[in-house]
């Protein structure tokens, strides 16, 4: 399937936009030599999410 989206990509590549096989799959799955980042807990998410409705409610001028 990769191969088949380079393929799709490869007629429109000239020498400055050009991206090997093997680059573009690591754009598009990712390199399997990283490490993954270790999910959030719930605590951070929620945090997370408080600091946003926080901002949101500061830019209302705390309302909602």
């Amino acid at each position: 399937m990769v191969w088949d989206m380079w393929l799709a990509k490869y007629p429109w590549m000239d020498k400055d936009n050009f991206i090997n096989f093997e680059d573009f799959k690591k754009q598009m799955i990712g390199d399997p030599h990283e490490s993954k980042p270790k999910p959030k807990t719930k605590e951070e998410i929620y945090k997370q999410a408080d600091d946003i409705l926080n901002a949101f409610n500061k830019s209302k001028g705390g309302k909602i």
